[in-house]
């Protein structure tokens, strides 16, 4: 499809439009959190200072993207994860 007819699917479903235009945002968000996690290794000062049979608690885990750069790591014992925020939690 092109530029120019999504747009006109956009005018004359603006409510269509406005949902995919979400959808796409979430998409980049997941994967700016992906890049940020496991390519830019932005958690790495964290990770490599975890001790033998750890416990990790992660509060705010969104959809869980941390918790698995987390769970690869073999010292740690037992991850529990929670999403306080009930939209996000529903988001998975």
């Amino acid at each position: 499809m092109t530029l120019r007819e999504d747009l006109i699917l956009a005018l004359k479903n603006p409510k269509q439009a406005i949902k995919v235009i979400k959808e796409m945002r979430q998409r980049v968000k997941f994967y700016s959190h992906f890049q940020e996690i496991f390519f830019d290794q932005s958690y790495y000062w964290l990770w490599s200072q975890i001790k033998p049979h750890t416990i990790l608690l992660d509060i705010g885990a969104f959809i869980g993207d941390t918790t698995v750069y987390f769970a690869m790591h073999p010292n740690i014992d037992k991850i529990i994860a929670f999403e306080p925020h009930e939209k996000t939690f529903k988001f998975r």
